[in-house]
């Protein structure tokens, strides 16, 4: 797989990261849909177990070490925006369309409009000051799913401690 942009890689890392605790089977990266315009995404990554998903959207920079600061802190409330919005076409679109993902393991799984209920969204902007705060005006919650923010880092750690589905979606 060639990975073309550092999102990408933490794409595929993130889903790694995630087959470990969880199921490999539960790990859905880059699932899509049938548009005119050719396929989309859905979203960048599913955490699914007994039709409930947790629904990811990453967002990395390209270089991280270019912005500090100010530039990193409007980096990081843009793109935690931009994130929030994409999420919201990702509720639509689970309860909307009928999307599939090629599994490495399970090869093209079909999914039909509402087979999955979206639990929790989740937004991952990457980022490496401890200090920094995201913007108040993000919400907390998207067409009726909560959704929390973490950097990249923090929630794969998170996976990694609390290894099941269950203890996740309590935590969040």
């Amino acid at each position: 797989m060639e990975l073309k942009k550092r999102t990408d890689a933490a794409e595929w890392v993130a889903a790694y990261v995630a087959e470990k605790p969880l199921l490999a089977e539960s790990v859905y990266l880059g699932p899509k849909y049938k548009h005119p315009r050719g396929q989309q995404e859905v979203t960048d990554l599913l955490l699914v177990h007994h039709n409930r998903a947790l629904v990811i959207q990453i967002k990395c920079q390209e270089d991280p070490e270019r912005r500090q600061d100010n530039k990193l802190l409007r980096w990081v409330g843009a793109n935690a925006r931009a994130a929030a919005k994409q999420l919201s076409g990702t509720i639509r679109s689970l309860r909307e369309r009928n999307y599939w993902c090629d599994h490495p393991t399970l090869g093209r799984v079909e999914f039909a409009k509402r087979a999955l209920f979206p639990l929790h969204g989740i937004v991952l902007v990457e980022h490496r000051s401890p200090e920094l705060q995201l913007p108040p005006e993000l919400p907390l919650k998207i067409r009726d799913v909560p959704v929390s923010y973490f950097t990249l880092r923090d929630f794969l750690e998170t996976i990694r401690t609390l290894k099941t589905f269950r203890d996740i979606v309590d935590y969040l």
